[in-house]
């Protein structure tokens, strides 16, 4: 994000609860998708203090960063979607039926999307070892650390050193992660239980938005794309980049949102929207 922060913007960068250098909770299901969107509201409102933000979300944090831009649009200036995971709730017809996504919103002929490298076998291999078993087993069941946070932190960055040569175009291109992955944050965040589908809250945004997707991404296009159409947004395809883009391409990743913001600056000082003094924070997740 230097690029970014070159142009003048305050970038703000954090570890979402129970993952990276933050703080473990102390039973497993305190890990919520609610309690993520919670813990963002406070960063926004009481850590940084701003009354607006750029809003940056990455994978599991573009799924995030749309939900609290659909619920808290008035704290949102731009929203910016690196790879975001399927919107949740999964979309769904009239009669209950899952919506074929790749029928609402086929492929252009103009991307070319390339295979990543499998790791989703070896990784659910990984998985089925019997102390992580029982682990998942006694989170779910009992709401208890069968293994210590440490531990089951050290066996999903086991899983994710394999997994993430999946994450890029080229395997050289990854990256050692600070303060681990978060094991069992992992395992109850991508519960969404009752979550509210805001689609049609989406579509009544007029959030100036940005999705970029790598070449090599894992996620389908459709999925992707979803987010651009609800947002009347603006896509953007990155070759030879897999899905955390900045590990293959830091340049065109950084100048590409640089210029997306700079550009929709520019237009609303000309335009007398803005002041040119006003205060850029970007919170990143």
């Amino acid at each position: 994000m230097e690029e970014v922060a070159q142009y003048g913007f305050d970038v703000y960068l954090y570890d979402q609860i129970g993952s990276g250098l933050s703080d473990r909770l102390p039973e497993p299901k305190d890990y919520s998708f609610e309690k993520h969107l919670k813990d963002l509201s406070e960063i926004i409102n009481t850590q940084i203090r701003a009354e607006k933000v750029i809003l940056v979300g990455h994978s599991f944090g573009g799924i995030l960063a749309t939900h609290f831009a659909a619920n808290h649009a008035n704290k949102v200036v731009k929203l910016i979607l690196s790879s975001p995971g399927d919107l949740q709730p999964y979309r769904t017809n009239a009669d209950g039926t899952m919506t074929d996504m790749n029928k609402l919103y086929a492929t252009p002929a103009k991307y070319q999307f390339k295979t990543p490298i499998e790791v989703f076998e070896q990784t659910e291999k990984d998985f089925l070892q019997p102390r992580i078993v029982m682990s998942m087993f006694c989170a779910l069941a009992f709401n208890f650390k069968w293994a210590s946070d440490r531990e089951f932190d050290d066996y999903t960055n086991t899983m994710a050193s394999k997994f993430t040569k999946g994450m890029v175009a080229n395997p050289k291109n990854v990256k050692l992660e600070e303060g681990g992955a978060g094991g069992y944050s992992h395992g109850f965040s991508n519960y969404y239980g009752n979550l509210e589908d805001v689609r049609a809250k989406l579509k009544q945004l007029n959030i100036p938005t940005l999705v970029m997707q790598g070449q090599y991404d894992q996620g389908e296009y459709s999925s992707v794309y979803e987010y651009a159409d609800l947002l009347k947004g603006e896509y953007r395809f990155i070759e030879n980049a897999g899905h955390i883009i900045w590990w293959d391409k830091p340049n065109v990743y950084g100048i590409t949102i640089a210029k997306f913001l700079s550009i929709l600056f520019a237009a609303e000082i000309n335009n007398g929207l803005i002041n040119a003094n006003n205060d850029r924070r970007i919170a990143n997740h």
